[in-house]
């Protein structure tokens, strides 16, 4: 039959198994600083159980004494555990300082723990008891190291109780779900203590039902409500591999997570940033999905909900980089209406632009021009002259054209509409400086004298379209039966008409 004894070792045991597969639990889940920091707890939990389990299980003073020394160790990491976790499980920013405080406490209880016979600043008197079921140290006087440690623990849990319910009341219906099991974990660390106070176990201390408790509660708070956790560090991983910045926003406007590239495009901030504090996330937060620019980039902001159950429990916002993309459209735009060879409006372009124009019933004149022995040039020096001349002309019709439509129609026949120029004089002076122009393009070619450049002119008023529409092919007719007077003029001249 079982003694008090065994059942009191079976119990610790027990505890140690159920913490182990909580700690199992947890680690199924997927990966995130949540998890991270409940696993620390979790191991720091267990660690104190061995040691008291040691403890009621060795019968050697100095087995009793190392097992002390370890159930210190346990419940000092216990306590930055918890505010750890209540930090990652709550989205809250916990100033760097207090755990450095919290380490160094550890470091100087420790100290005096494996001192203390030295200097009594943990224990003044000790000894030990044989009059139960096993080996105990029991404690006659402290020393005054070990009521700081008691208030150290105090003030620790107290601090954890006011993190939680400043970042509980903030926070969405899940995160307030976690607040609960929380405040589960800070009741069960307390129960062995209240035991113990009142009495009702005799000698026998139960620290495994408070530790064992609290590891349940804080597994039970990360796995179930660890969805906004794992999600958004996945991402951050994935992200991160790429040249797009990603921002996770709590429900409260806090940022949770962001990748190093969103500080290159928005500026410095850091996690557990509220909103009002990076001005640019701000605006784009409150806006509609859109582009913007910063600096010589042009991102894309583009905002997610992040949905558990259908509850609201966070935001992503994605910053993806369209200045390439957009660079590529304009490219493909300009290839579209551009010819290749002389950078003016194609035949397509060009005859659109006109369309329109005679639509609106626009007034001004419609330039023809073709290059005289063009056939002869390519001939006799090669096509790479050739597509030479071309370019001269085309060069000639953008320096002369100004508020103008140019365009190639086709080998070396090229138009243009210039709006507003219904004067005969001066509709006969720019088709007379575009042959002096070409001209002077060539001037220093070896084919000067063997091309010229013939153009034929047709004005269209606003009076022309009194009681009709004109069509672009109408003009076309015309202008090219001007072109076709002006070579038989002698090439290198000019025909004009009116419609």
């Amino acid at each position: 039959m079982l003694g008090i004894h065994d059942l009191y070792v079976g119990v610790h045991v027990a505890a140690l198994v159920v913490m182990f597969i909580t700690l199992l639990y947890v680690l199924s889940a997927p990966v995130s600083r949540a998890q991270l920091a409940v696993v620390f707890f979790i191991m720091s939990g267990i660690f104190y159980i061995f040691g008291f389990t040691c403890e009621i299980t060795t019968y050697s003073l100095g087995g009793v004494l190392t097992a002390a020394k370890m159930q210190y160790m346990g419940l000092l990491l216990v306590l930055i555990g918890m505010l750890f976790s209540i930090q990652e499980l709550l989205h809250l920013k916990i100033p760097k300082w207090i755990y450095a405080v919290q380490f160094t406490m550890t470091a100087i209880v420790m100290w005096g723990i494996f001192t203390w016979q030295d200097n009594h600043l943990v224990y003044r008197k000790v000894y030990m008891n044989h009059s139960g079921p096993f080996l105990r140290m029991d404690i006659e006087e402290y020393g005054p190291l070990f009521y700081i440690y008691v208030l150290y623990g105090a003030l620790s849990c107290a601090l954890c109780v006011y993190c939680g319910i400043k970042g509980g009341t903030r926070n969405n219906p899940y995160q307030r779900k976690r607040l609960n099991y929380f405040f589960g974990v800070i009741i069960f660390c307390w129960i062995p203590f209240i035991i113990k106070i009142t009495g009702i176990t005799g000698q026998y201390e139960i620290p495994a039902i408070g530790v064992a408790g609290a590891c349940v509660c804080m597994g039970m708070a990360f796995v179930k409500y660890s969805f906004l956790d794992s999600v958004s560090v996945s991402m951050i991983n994935a992200m991160n591999a790429g040249n797009g910045g990603v921002v996770v926003l709590d429900s409260a406007g806090r940022v949770l997570y962001h990748n190093e590239t969103s500080h290159e495009i928005i500026g410095d901030f850091q996690d557990h940033d509220r909103l009002e504090k990076i001005p640019l996330l701000e605006k784009r937060v409150n806006a509609s999905d859109g582009t913007m620019s910063i600096g010589d980039r042009v991102y894309e902001f583009r905002k997610e909900d992040i949905l558990e159950k259908n509850i609201r429990i966070g935001k992503i916002i994605w910053i993806i980089d369209m200045t390439d993309h957009y660079k590529y459209l304009d490219m493909v735009e300009h290839t579209a209406i551009t010819d290749a060879l002389t950078g003016i409006n194609n035949r397509g372009c060009f005859e659109q632009k006109v369309k329109e124009a005679l639509a609106d019933h626009m007034s001004g004149s419609f330039f023809m021009v073709d290059l005289d022995n063009f056939k002869q040039v390519n001939d006799s020096y090669g096509h790479q002259c050739g597509d030479d001349v071309l370019i001269a002309l085309a060069s000639v019709l953008k320096a002369n054209g100004k508020n103008s439509w140019a365009g190639r129609i086709g080998g070396d026949e090229f138009c243009m509409f210039c709006p507003g120029v219904t004067l005969y004089d001066e509709a006969v002076n720019r088709g007379q400086k575009l042959i002096d122009g070409y001209k002077d393009a060539i001037k220093d070619k070896p084919f000067a004298d063997m091309t010229s450049m013939s153009v034929g002119v047709v004005i269209v008023r606003r009076e022309t379209y009194q009681d009709r529409d004109v069509t672009y092919d109408e003009v076309y007719k015309a202008v090219d039966s001007e072109l076709y007077k002006a070579k038989n003029n002698g090439k290198g001249t000019l025909s004009i008409s009116e419609l």
